[in-house]
């Protein structure tokens, strides 16, 4: 049986470890520092035996021949020509096979990619000696090892800011060589081309060091960063060409068949070649496992990469499969292709075909991008979900995960220093009517953060201020938050509706910030702002004209009666001025509001009214006292309901005298419907009675109300009788079959 030992001390080495580990193949892995044995316990393969520490050339033959290995394989770093001596030397000695695993250097030089100035160096001291001629500070990709080169050469040090691996070898080799904390970005690569711009911005970096590391080693990446950058890359060459095997033909050596060209980190197309493989030796080839998908579904942020997290980064990075709108996806590469998909019902699909197919195997990496963050209006909760399902279903081999991003609303928070943890947080993208869902907020908050669709938005939003009195407000509006574009700007409700956006365009999302030092206060119109969130407004906070409204003390009575739900579709009968329909209304948006719903589950709130006064107070009633969901049906009941959804609750204060076909109608849309009437006549009180018993119901109540008011009268307070009203409350039920 053979028995592999890798010398790994590149990326490589590791991607093949995990490859023998997904095929069922038993192997040891050599590496050098604390560092390479914690990489590879990061994701631990139990089939891989981890031996760690420097060896030399005399201790590495008695390994290998006590350890009674067949092959090794030599995954070390392309400059570490030594220790590549080394290995070769007593592999030879030893009479074990050697396979040298050759780095793929394509990583930068594509038709038509962007090219930086580069200038190049046969090794470390020339590049050092070259770059003492040279002004601004120096960012040096080449590791630890020669660190200390750079360092020694008169004027460099200070300009020096070290990108070494953090382990705390090289971390130690910086603090001997006099490199700063502050100079030192200990992290592992390789490294996107968004992290390398973001690093040379933040250090002010003027060139570029690296060696020729390759596609794994994120070669390409950096030079495409210093192109984009516009600073120069000094390139350490590389070393002379050496014989060795690409990572398809190791895997092919080892009795791993792979059909990807490339194989780009095991993660590739893997089958199994029947026609290529004799039968004596296919029945020695083990088969090729199934394929589980990591999926993560990240928040980029504003778009720049200055707002990404590093840990969104990385995952795009390590992608194998990468999703999101195209321009989202435009600037990455990642290992095998990528989708223009970010809806679930295109993703799904494409992900199930691959597993079926058996085009993929081992665990993939896929990742589906969002613009700002996962958790702030979203179509990241969506995704979640139907991907969860369809791993608990089986359907999907996977398991997924979220990553967040950061929001324009947080960036704007930050930009006007005003917290948004007690602020007002809502989406008006994309939404029509939600004018009342808006005034419901900043009646309540002096704060409220939103997004919008383009600067009509803004024009809106300042005439909803106008209308109800809040003209101290302003507004700050931010356009393409965190770009180069980006515009910050504070106006005033005038300059809102009059359109005076200076340097920003008509349409594209908006992050605005309304400030209304006037919220809750007790001047505002009507006293609305300070009115309660539960039912039982103040009689004088709707105006009444000369129609009937049901009072104060019975509104809250009734309400308590219909024993409404979430989503209930309440019917008011005989509306007057609305005061039923728009308390309930009223309290409905604000439970919405609370829960941060969009609205789907909202109870829907439908007031009937054939005076036509009546109509044009129900409407002033509920703009001004934020009634939202509130829809007014002009007509008599029963034809005014015929074409309404059918009712879960029903209140009837007014019927004209067609009581009796109104809950006809009613029974017939849904027999379950809790039903409330109220009448102030005795006559009205026998016909309710009597209607009430010619349907089957359960959950009968009669109530009488009897109310008194306080009026002064010179120095003494008398009390005054309210009409007595009569409450009757029941539960509709479907007639007993035969």
């Amino acid at each position: 049986m053979e028995k592999i030992v890798i010398f790994a001390g590149t990326t490589e080495g590791r991607t093949l470890s995990e490859a023998l580990g997904r095929a069922g193949i038993a192997h040891t892995v050599c590496v050098a520092t604390d560092y390479g044995e914690e990489v590879l316990k990061e994701e631990p393969c139990p089939l891989a035996e981890v031996r760690k520490g420097r060896m030399t050339a005399e201790q590495m033959g008695p390994f290998l021949t006590e350890g009674g290995f067949t092959t090794v394989v030599d995954a070390t770093h392309p400059y570490a020509q030594i220790v590549t001596a080394n290995i070769k030397a007593a592999a030879n000695a030893a009479g074990v096979r050697y396979l040298r695993l050759l780095r793929e250097m394509d990583g930068a030089e594509k038709d038509g990619a962007q090219m930086p100035q580069m200038r190049y160096f046969e090794n470390t001291k020339e590049c050092a000696e070259g770059l003492r001629a040279s002004e601004g500070n120096i960012l040096l990709t080449t590791g630890s090892k020669e660190l200390s080169v750079f360092a020694e050469t008169e004027g460099l040090r200070e300009r020096l800011i070290a990108r070494v691996l953090p382990g705390t070898e090289s971390i130690g080799l910086c603090e001997k060589s006099g490199i700063p904390g502050k100079r030192i970005i200990a992290m592992q690569g390789p490294f996107s081309e968004e992290m390398n711009l973001a690093l040379i911005r933040q250090f002010d970096v003027k060139i570029l060091v690296t060696k020729m590391s390759g596609r794994t080693g994120g070669y390409g990446e950096k030079l495409s960063a210093a192109a984009k950058s516009g600073i120069p890359v000094w390139i350490i060459g590389r070393p002379a060409e050496e014989n060795g095997l690409s990572f398809r033909e190791i895997l092919r050596e080892l009795g791993i068949v792979c059909e990807d060209a490339e194989c780009a980190g095991a993660k590739t197309e893997c089958g199994t070649e029947e026609a290529d493989r004799s039968p004596e030796t296919a029945e020695n080839v083990p088969a090729a496992p199934g394929v589980r998908f990591r999926i993560t579904l990240a928040g980029i942020g504003m778009g720049d990469p200055g707002s990404m997290t590093v840990a969104c980064a990385e995952a795009i990075r390590g992608a194998d499969i990468l999703f999101g709108a195209s321009r989202m996806i435009a600037p990455y590469t990642p290992r095998l292709e990528k989708q223009p998909y970010y809806l679930a019902k295109d993703i799904l699909p494409y992900l199930k075909e691959k597993q079926d197919s058996g085009a993929l195997c081992g665990d993939i990496s896929a990742v589906v991008l969002f613009s700002g963050d996962s958790g702030f209006f979203s179509g990241c909760e969506k995704m979640y979900h139907a991907l969860r399902d369809a791993a608990e279903n089986g359907e999907l081999n996977a398991d997924v995960r979220i990553l967040p991003g950061i929001s324009s609303i947080s960036t704007l928070a930050a930009r006007t220093g005003v917290p948004y943890g007690n602020a007002a947080v809502l989406s008006l993208h994309g939404k029509k009517n939600w004018e009342e869902e808006l005034l419901a907020a900043i009646r309540r908050r002096r704060y409220a953060f939103m997004l919008t669709s383009g600067r009509e938005d803004l024009a809106a939003i300042g005439n909803l201020l106008k209308d109800n009195g809040f003209e101290n407000a302003s507004v700050t509006y931010g356009y393409a938050m965190g770009s180069a574009e980006e515009t910050l700007r504070t106006i005033g409700v005038r300059e809102c509706i009059e359109g005076e956006t200076e340097d920003a365009p008509g349409q594209g999302l908006y992050t605005c910030l309304i400030d209304n030092p006037d919220a809750g206060g007790e001047e505002n119109r009507g006293n609305t702002a300070a009115l309660p969130l539960t039912h039982g407004l103040p009689d004088d906070a709707f105006v009444r004209g000369k129609v009937p409204m049901t009072k104060e003390e019975v509104r809250e009575n009734v309400i308590s009666k219909l024993r409404l739900t979430e989503g209930s579709v309440v019917y008011d009968v005989g509306a007057g001025t609305g005061s039923i329909a728009i308390e309930i209304a009223r309290r409905a948006a604000a439970q919405e509001y609370s829960r941060g719903g969009d609205g789907s589950r909202m109870t829907k709130v439908y007031a009937i009214e054939q005076n036509p006064d009546g109509i044009a107070l129900i409407h002033e009633n509920a703009a001004r006292l934020g009634a939202r969901g509130l829809t007014v049906v002009e007509g008599k009941a029963p034809d005014a309901l015929a074409d309404l959804p059918a009712p879960t609750h029903v209140f009837i204060g007014g019927s004209s005298g067609g009581l009796k076909e109104i809950l006809r109608l009613i029974y017939g849309k849904n027999p379950s419907a809790r039903v409330v009437l109220t009448a102030v006549t005795l006559e009205t009180v026998a016909e309710m009675s009597e209607v009430a018993g010619a349907f089957p119901h359960t959950e009968e109540e009669f109530v009488t109300i009897s109310a008194a008011r306080s009026r002064k009268a010179g120095r003494y307070h008398l009390m005054t009788a309210e009409n007595p009203v009569w409450i009757c409350a029941f539960t509709l039920c479907p007639e007993a079959e035969e």
